[in-house]
Order: structure tokens, then C-alpha cells, then sequence
């Protein structure tokens, strides 16, 4: 069993149309398109076969991993505050004072072709219009927006939109009309292009990308919410704690179907791993409890896994160079145990699983390499997935132990998307992990 996401076809009217965009002008670009039309994929296409000298940058840092590239602050070392058009501090040659760019990074900035920004609706307008005197000052290009450079800018006004304090809204209200990035005045002075990609490829039901579209939109239904409401689990059966199997290696696979729909997909586990019985099914309910709060998800993840029998796994992370730890994914340190539920928070290049796919732990054995898993149906969430994460393939991610999820809240929609996968560079197992997709009715 494997879940699958069909390929994006970049043979497209819209797809080919921003690629020769890209290729062949220097006109810069803002690519959007709802949640799963290819955003990301056009972004990875172009990173991998342009020829202009690029960079890619992201708002966040979770932004910024999915994107494979680095934030925009600490690429341009941009101070956290408004950084209103009018400020003395940023004035002429005190930029330069106040940055303090080294030969080489001047030089790197001299010579990039193209900048890529992903997430670009979480981006405000002040910090377009300064990133734009920074690259007018450096490349002493002060006629041209961007000193020259060509923009791609990538994401979708309808998902996230600029985190914008109190204080800071009442300085940023007093020059520019909104906080988003498309208010930026470098935009008076530019032709930007916009192109949509319209087709979804993450869900194939025309009914649900219906609904989705008018939750993106703000134009749902009673109707609308009561079909997404039809698919939710009681809460008896969410808080209830799935079966733990026995761990008593079977005798025969032949015997049992459960176990042969199992492990026609799984990875070989070597010798001395611990295969679970199919005396007991696995589980058929998994299900995920969205959290506005952070403390929340904890407490809900700890009285999950307290309530399943058998003691834990701690799976130990470690970070490697300079990574910041509080734009992990998940826990540096899970813990886990048979039975607990688990999503995955990075796409397997094979297309076994996808960035969301729920799955139940149901073996355990001494690393020797990197996770094997079985991965059951995608189920995409607009979450922060920081307790519950599994990295398939990359030894630098963990498994995590949670059948909850921490979801950011949004007063005008209840609609499930993307989420942020595990960084390459940041988590490493120290524990090999089974997982097994829940049986079917």
C-alpha cells in the first residue's frame, strides 16, 4: 500500500508561460495559485534547471527548509522591526554602516541573476521596499527597481498573510495601505507579472476541492461545513488509544490478511527486529485534533501516549551547524511507543508517502540505517505538525509520538493544507521505526 500524489504535468499553458518568463526576459514574476496547483514544484524546476545565478529565500524558517534555501533576514541581515521609508537610520551610505556586508556577500549580491521568494504573502511591503534599497545601493543600480535584478515571488494572498503586531500595524498604516507585500511603492515604479496556476493535483474529489475553494475564497456554506463535519471523528473514538499488537514475531504472514497487505510494501528490517503479531488489528481510526495553543498539543500528545501500554522509545535528535531550534518541526527529542500514531513531514522522492500521511508504529529496532516505513492515505493539514513527524528517507528527521497535531487557527477558514517538512540538515534517529497503515473496512 502506498500513497500517492499524481505528477505535476509543467506542460501547462500557465506552467510553460512563467518558465519562459523566467528563462527568457528579465521581467520579474509573482507566481500564485490555491493550495496544490504545482507552486512548489515550479519553484524546485526552476532552482534545478535555470542557468541564471539564483537564490531562494522565505519569510520563515520552516518556509525557507521547504523551499531549500535560507530566511529572508538572514540572507539580507534585516533588522526585526517596521522598517519605515522615511527612517534616518537607512538614509544613503548609512545602510551600508548599519548592514555591514562582507566583500564576499557584496560580491554574491552583485552577481545574482534571479531571487526566489517563497511564501511571498507573508512578507510585508516595508520590508520589499527596503530589501530594494539594499540592492539599489549594492549594485549601484539606482534607476532600476531591485538595482536590475530579476524577482520570482512566489505563494498565495489566501493562505497566510503577514504577521503584523499592534505597534507595528499603527507605524507601517501611516505608508502603506496594507501590510502585504504587493503595497510595497517599488511596485509603482515596476510591471509585475502575475500568473495562476489553476489546476489541484493534491485532491482528486471535485466535491472537496469545491468546498476548499470556497473556504479559500470566504464564500462556504452551511452546507459546505456540514459535509467536512460528516467526515470527523467522535471524539470517543479519536481520545481512544489505538490497539497495541502483540510483539510476538508471527509464524506464518500467509495466515493473516492484514499482515500480507502489510508487508507486500514494507522494507526489509534485517536481523533482530521485532515484527509485530497480527493477532490484534491495527487500528482504523487515526485521527488529528487541531490546536490553536502550543501547550495544548503537548498536553493532549502526553496523555495520548500515557494512555498506551508498553514502555517508550526516545528517539534523540542532534543539530548540525547553525540551525535555530525553534524552527524544528518537531521535538529533538520524541518519544514514542507500539501503537502511537504518526505523521510524516517530508514527501519521499519515491512517492511512497507524502508530507502528511498518517501511519501507527509497529516495531522497533537498533538503527542500522535509514527508517523504513508503510505509509497509509495523505492527509494534508494546515499545521505546525511540531509533535507528531516522521522523516521517511532522510536520515536527519524523527519520528514522532503523537496522534494530535498543533494547527495554526484562522478566524475566516477551516481548510486543510500544506505543512512544513522536516529540515535535511537538522534531526537524526537514533532508533530504527516500522510504520503500518491502518486496515481497511
Amino acid at each position: 500500500m502506498s500513497a500517492t500524489t499524481p505528477s505535476i504535468d509543467t506542460s501547462t499553458p500557465e506552467f510553460q508561460a512563467a518558465l519562459n518568463l523566467i528563462r527568457h526576459t528579465h521581467h520579474s514574476l509573482f507566481l500564485t495559485g490555491k493550495a496544490g496547483t504545482g507552486k512548489s514544484t515550479f519553484l524546485r524546476y526552476v532552482k534545478e534547471n535555470t542557468r541564471k545565478k539564483c537564490v531562494v529565500l522565505a519569510p520563515t524558517g520552516i518556509a525557507a527548509i521547504n523551499a531549500g534555501g535560507v530566511t529572508l533576514h538572514s540572507f539580507f541581515k534585516l533588522p526585526f522591526h517596521p522598517l519605515a521609508p522615511d527612517d534616518s537610520r537607512y538614509a544613503g551610505r548609512r545602510i551600508r554602516e548599519f548592514l555591514k556586508y562582507s566583500k564576499d556577500h557584496i560580491k554574491l549580491l552583485q552577481s545574482l541573476e534571479l531571487i526566489i521568494i517563497d511564501e511571498i504573502s507573508m512578507v510585508r511591503a516595508d520590508i520589499i521596499d527596503f530589501i530594494d534599497r539594499i540592492l539599489r545601493t549594492y549594485t549601484h543600480n539606482f534607476r532600476q527597481p531591485f538595482g536590475g535584478k530579476q524577482l520570482l515571488l512566489i505563494g498565495d494572498v489566501y493562505q497566510l498573510e503577514p504577521v503584523v503586531k499592534a505597534d507595528e500595524r499603527d507605524i507601517l498604516s501611516r505608508f502603506y495601505p496594507s501590510p502585504y507585500f504587493f503595497s510595497a511603492h517599488v511596485f509603482r515604479q515596476m510591471e509585475l507579472v502575475s500568473i495562476e496556476l489553476t489546476k489541484v493535483y493534491r485532491q482528486q474529489d471535485p466535491q472537496f476541492i469545491a468546498v476548499l475553494d470556497r473556504i479559500r475564497t470566504n464564500h462556504f456554506s452551511p452546507a459546505d461545513l456540514s459535509l467536512l463535519n460528516s467526515r470527523a471523528l467522535p471524539s470517543s473514538s479519536i481520545t481512544s488509544p489505538p490497539p497495541v499488537p502483540s510483539t510476538t514475531p508471527p509464524t506464518s504472514h500467509s495466515s493473516s490478511p492484514s499482515l500480507d497487505s502489510l508487508t507486500t510494501s514494507l522494507q526489509p528490517l534485517g536481523s533482530g527486529a521485532a515484527l509485530i503479531s497480527a493477532d490484534s488489528p491495527l487500528p482504523t481510526h487515526l485521527g488529528i485534533t487541531l490546536c490553536t495553543r502550543r501547550d495544548d498539543v503537548d498536553f493532549i500528545n502526553s496523555n495520548e501516549l500515557a494512555r498506551l501500554d508498553g514502555s517508550s522509545v526516545t528517539l534523540h535528535g542532534r543539530i548540525r551547524g547553525d540551525f535555530p531550534s525553534s524552527s524544528l518541526p518537531t521535538l529533538l527529542d520524541l518519544e514514542i511507543k507500539l501503537g502511537a500514531q504518526i505523521i510524516f513531514v517530508k514527501n519521499d522522492q519515491e512517492k511512497q508517502w507524502v508530507n502528511g500521511t498518517l501511519g501507527t508504529i509497529i516495531a522497533f529496532r537498533k538503527p542500522c540505517g535509514p527508517i523504513s516505513a508503510t505509509p497509509t492515505t495523505s492527509a494534508k493539514r494546515k499545521s505546525r505538525k511540531r509533535n507528531s513527524a516522521l522523516s521517511p528517507s532522510s536520515p536527519s528527521a524523527s519520528p514522532g509520538p503523537s496522534r494530535y497535531i498543533k494547527a495554526k487557527a484562522s478566524p475566516s477558514s477551516v481548510s486543510p493544507s500544506t505543512s512544513a517538512q522536516a529540515p535535511s540538515q537538522a534531526v537524526k534517529p537514533t532508533w530504527h521505526s516500522v510504520v503500518a497503515p491502518p486496515s481497511r473496512a
